[in-house]
């Protein structure tokens, strides 16, 4: 009888231990190369141009103060003790996906929730209180879930914690509504079936994607809004 079940951690975003990084970060690009390697066609970057990049690029991707991760793992059924970033070291990571802001977004001047993230100046953070009363938008990226993972609802996992994330981060910045946006390729219709089943929505933005990737047809764009009584 099979005695483990899945469990969606965060990396932490705060200190750690300069072995526990090393760790860390090992096990993140263990994961993002796999990914790559087996799905090339679900993201838009490839294994080539990843497995070349150094310890220092891995380590910097990982605790990117604009980033926030999310990690599927596999531990013991009886397992609560342990602190999350041992789980993160001792078990393998068996999927993933990354949370990229939050942004205040200009809805006078914006298309797409996702437009401030296709911008080169996306990773400066916002000014303090700028978020209070505005409409923010997240941006979700690098989401995979490995073959023998698969059918445990894994996915679904990832996808519920990181929106619940969005949704308390919106809280406690006083936004008066949030958006969170990822995109998929068309011809991933079990991806699309498991963001529409969470709750997103498709927009209708082609033009503003066809710069995402190097595929013959430009991804959908998805969102998932939720607003605030303030």
């Amino acid at each position: 009888m099979d005695k483990s079940r899945v469990e969606v951690v965060q990396v932490p975003k705060g200190p750690v231990t300069p072995s526990d990084l090393t760790a860390l970060y090992n096990r993140y690009r263990d994961a993002r190369l796999r990914a790559l390697k087996t799905y090339p066609e679900a993201f838009s970057s490839n294994y080539e141009r990843e497995s070349a990049f150094t310890d220092e690029q891995w380590a910097q991707r990982l605790r990117n103060p604009m980033s926030t991760t999310f990690v599927a793992v596999c531990v013991e059924q009886d397992n609560t003790a342990d602190e999350d970033v041992d789980k993160l070291k001792n078990h393998e990571w068996m999927g993933m996906i990354v949370l990229l802001g939050p942004k205040v977004l200009d809805v006078g001047s914006t298309k797409c929730p996702w437009e401030p993230f296709l911008s080169m100046d996306w990773m400066q953070p916002e000014t303090e209180g700028a978020f209070e009363g505005a409409e923010t938008t997240y941006f979700a990226v690098s989401m995979f879930v490995l073959p023998e993972a698969t059918k445990r609802g894994v996915g679904k996992l990832l996808v519920s914690e990181m929106k619940d994330h969005t949704r308390e981060d919106g809280k406690e910045k006083s936004v008066s509504k949030l958006h969170l946006s990822l995109i998929v390729e068309r011809e991933n219709p079990t991806a699309i079936r498991l963001y529409e089943r969470c709750g997103f929505c498709h927009v209708d933005a082609d033009s503003d994607l066809d710069c995402v990737g190097d595929h013959l047809t430009a991804p959908l764009g998805m969102t998932w809004s939720h607003n605030y009584d303030l």
